[in-house]
């Protein structure tokens, strides 16, 4: 924490998102510093090992269940067994743990750029809307942290 709060003051470039405003990657100049746009998804869906997971997907062109992604988005996907997650707890673990990922997809990294620390807090659940914020920390020293607001879409998923 103390590293990041020191790479920023040095940089002058922390990004800190409002609720659904966005987010940039604070990356010191360039890189892929685009905005996260704040409209978004949240539904469940299958892990890398077959199991029941549940993501949520930042950056869409819509809060509605048919949107399309946009230049930037980020998914963050929570692949533990206790699933639907709820709201008031927060969800920190590093990738390797192997309890979810957060991918960063952007028009100049198609494939995506994996974060490997998470914080996902997850404040409110109601009438079909999930509220919260995260906090990424990527191998390179980087950090992308903002809020959300995603509407709750179903999907029959079988893993």
């Amino acid at each position: 924490m103390i590293r990041t709060a020191a790479l920023c003051a040095l940089l002058s470039a922390c990004a800190l998102a409002g609720a659904d405003t966005g987010v940039g990657k604070d990356d010191g100049g360039g890189g892929n510093g685009g905005k996260v746009p704040g409209d978004g998804i949240a539904q469940e869906t299958c892990s890398p090992f077959s199991t029941p997971a549940f993501q949520f997907l930042i950056g869409l062109d819509s809060d509605t269940c048919d949107a399309s992604p946009t230049d930037t988005m980020l998914r963050i996907s929570l692949w533990t067994d206790d699933l639907p997650p709820r709201a008031g707890e927060t969800y920190a673990f590093s990738v390797a743990e192997g309890v979810g990922e957060a991918v960063l997809i952007g028009a100049e990294n198609p494939e995506g750029e994996s974060a490997a620390e998470v914080e996902l807090t997850l404040t409110e659940h109601a009438n079909e809307e999930w509220k919260g914020s995260y906090r990424l920390e990527f191998a390179d020293g980087d950090t992308l942290e903002g809020s959300f607001s995603v509407v709750d879409c179903p999907s029959d998923v079988e893993c």
